[in-house]
């Protein structure tokens, strides 16, 4: 009795954590995309987007939620994530739209916070298509995996179905984010750096997934 009462409550507890990391990871990425870093190395590895920095979370404890909660769970909270970065992207155009102060306008402020906001709209508009797109594709790989043998093909499931996302992700919203504004050869270093730092962040975090156990039927996973 006491053992499935504790089941009961590491389920939520466990869920409700990562799935906060999950949902904060991709909203610091958005904003953080706005700023543009320059590496010292060789093109085309020289520019990526500060949102590098911290989306590649995202990945791995998406997968310590489906491992902990199963897919169907795992895939509401990506939607969830949608339906938050559309409100995050209409909140943002109304702060835009009101009227400001006279002296924040005078300081110049207004359009500086326009510039910035606009930018993150954007960003957060490419976010949502590449984050419903390889969130479920994520969800589905690692679902496939997993199933076989959960407690000893996390970790594998979690590399292999972070890689594959990881490239479709990059590449979705690299186009949607800066296609347009930015010239080709920084848009191919922008896909380049992230495809390549958030794979090795994916396989370096994937170990983590093991410290979440299965709390659901192996078939829900």
């Amino acid at each position: 009795m006491d053992n499935q009462k504790e089941a009961f409550i590491s389920l939520p507890i466990a869920g409700f954590v990562v799935a906060a990391i999950y949902v904060a990871s991709n909203i610091f990425a958005n904003i953080l995309s706005v700023k543009m870093l320059y590496l010292p190395f060789p093109f085309p590895f020289q520019e990526v987007d500060a949102g590098t920095i911290i989306f590649p979370v995202s990945f791995i404890v998406r997968d310590m939620l489906h491992k902990n909660a199963g897919r169907k769970i795992a895939s509401v909270v990506v939607i969830a994530m949608v339906i938050i970065s559309i409100a995050m992207v209409g909140l943002f155009q109304l702060a835009v739209a009101l009227p400001p102060s006279p002296q924040w306008h005078a300081s110049g402020m207004q359009e500086a916070f326009a510039l910035i906001i606009g930018q993150s709209s954007r960003i957060a508009l490419a976010s949502i298509t590449a984050l419903l797109i390889s969130g479920l594709f994520n969800t589905f790989v690692f679902s496939r995996i997993i199933r076989t043998n959960p407690e000893k093909k996390d970790i594998l499931a979690s590399m292999i179905s972070n890689l594959l996302s990881i490239i479709l992700d990059t590449i979705l919203f690299a186009l949607i984010a800066f296609g347009g504004i930015l010239p080709w050869a920084t848009m191919i270093s922008i896909i380049m750096v992230n495809i390549v730092l958030k794979s090795i962040i994916a396989l370096v975090g994937a170990p983590l997934v093991r410290l979440i156990k299965v709390q659901v039927d192996p078939k829900l996973l």
